[in-house]
């Protein structure tokens, strides 16, 4: 893509647009993918590999979206490590006690049931995003 004419480069992106509508797990990482396509393939110097750059951007996105995550909620960063590695080998999941035990301190009881289902949502979609089917590109 980062050779072809710029007529070219805009039917590569639209196909690329497109893949991403039209799979449903691709639909997660449409901005992540999106902003890559974008902003970081016309920078990459032409014997650049382009898995592997893109394989480095999204790392660095999956850490600051986990260092924002666990600032906007008050989280402990290794606990959320060891809950996503969990999540992700067993398929199941977090529990309850598990997401209250993320936080530096635990909310009063009329609302941990709102703050564990929001923190069950946040971190499923985060490994949505940065985890399940980031293998699409090989």
């Amino acid at each position: 893509m980062r050779q072809a004419k710029a007529e070219e480069q805009e039917k590569h992106y639209q196909s690329i647009m497109s893949a991403l509508e039209s799979e449903p797990q691709l639909r997660s990482k449409k901005e992540l993918i999106k902003k890559f396509v974008q902003e970081h393939v016309p920078l990459l110097p032409e014997e650049a590999d382009v898995r592997e750059a893109f394989d480095d951007y999204v790392e660095k996105q999956r850490q600051e979206a986990l260092d924002s995550l666990c600032s906007a909620e008050g989280l402990r960063r290794d606990r959320v490590d060891r809950v996503i590695r969990d999540y992700l080998y067993t398929g199941k999941n977090p529990r309850g006690k598990s997401l209250l035990a993320l936080l530096h301190q635990r909310p009063p009881l009329k609302q941990r049931t709102s703050v564990k289902d929001r923190l069950r949502v946040r971190i499923l979609s985060f490994v949505e995003t940065f985890y399940e089917g980031m293998d699409f590109v090989e």
